[in-house]
């Protein structure tokens, strides 16, 4: 179980996007003033969160990959995208598992429970 996080944060508000990742399944999650919505879920094949310039690289380092995305790959596109955006940090780590679950959806959902409960976060507006 993997989870990432994008925050943004001013004198006004914080806001919080949340992607968890198990082999086989994602969740997105948006967290604003205590409530955490489920924005999206799916099968897993590859989540990119950042700017349009940051998914243009990885959409085109995916293609040219013929959509066989391995922790190399990532590491390349990670690599390219810090060296030409600062929205991207030059630190990051790809993780890698062969380890599938029974039930993966099951999985990102106890997770998120467990996030909403240990951060006092209402979960509200499920897809």
């Amino acid at each position: 179980m993997l989870v990432g996080e994008v925050t943004e944060i001013s004198p006004r508000l914080e806001r919080r996007r949340r992607i968890y990742l198990a082999p086989g399944a994602h969740l997105i999650a948006e967290i604003e003033g205590g409530e955490a919505k489920v924005t999206g879920r799916g099968k897993v094949g590859c989540v990119v969160f950042g700017n349009r310039f940051t998914q243009k690289l990885a959409s085109e380092g995916i293609s040219r990959a013929a959509g066989r995305a391995d922790e190399v790959l990532i590491g390349k596109i990670l690599d390219e995208a810090a060296s030409k955006t600062a929205s991207v940090s030059r630190e990051f780590t790809v993780l890698r598992t062969d380890t599938i679950p029974a039930n993966p959806e099951a999985e990102i959902r106890r997770a998120l429970e467990e996030d909403c409960r240990k951060n006092c976060w209402r979960l509200c507006a499920q897809l």
